[in-house]
């Protein structure tokens, strides 16, 4: 038989697993990677490769496919001023990154977040700024691509880091007080 205080911290933990649970970070590969964006069972594509402008610092990109339901895919432009790729960076000659990306799925829906360093010194440890962008299809505009992404929220990490990639421990507790 459970004790009542066994059955209540049994609880807790099955709580505390489903609201993890419910978060997480999409792990990416270099290449294309299958993710259903949209949540419309179809399989979209996130290519993520290496942008290397012949210096010591190359960065990723990443480019996103969607399958329409009629068949083909339209190519999705990524949050900077509707530019297809969008680039992470970091510094010269070394694996700080200074500006990053990350894809996240909160339940069934998928986000895009952008972090950037707050640069003073870029050696030095700083506050990370977050941007969160939701998946939209936007038909009202002839001429305009059929989805993009839409900013929904900003924040800061509580922390100060080195490199914005070392900061996305903190996002599933950012984004918990974004939804609540």
């Amino acid at each position: 038989m459970i004790k009542p205080f066994n059955l209540i911290l049994l609880m807790s933990c099955f709580s505390m697993t489903t609201q993890l649970y419910a978060f997480g970070l999409i792990p990416l590969q270099q290449g294309v990677n299958s993710i259903d964006l949209n949540n419309d069972g179809l399989m979209d594509y996130a290519f993520l490769a290496q942008f290397d402008n012949n210096k010591s610092h190359p960065s990723n990109s990443i480019t996103f496919y969607i399958q329409k339901p009629e068949g083909g895919y339209s190519l999705m432009p990524s949050i900077v001023d509707q530019e297809f790729p969008y680039f992470s960076l970091s510094l010269s000659g070394s694996d700080v990154m200074v500006s990053g990306f990350q894809l996240i799925r909160d339940e069934s829906k998928i986000f895009f977040t952008t972090a950037d360093k707050n640069i003073i010194s870029a050696y030095d440890k700083h506050k990370i700024s977050y941007a969160f962008y939701e998946f939209i299809e936007d038909d009202d505009h002839p001429g305009a691509p059929l989805f993009r992404w839409r900013k929904i929220a900003s924040a800061s990490s509580t922390k100060t880091y080195i490199a914005v990639n070392e900061s996305y421990s903190e996002l599933a507790a950012i984004w918990s007080e974004i939804i609540h």
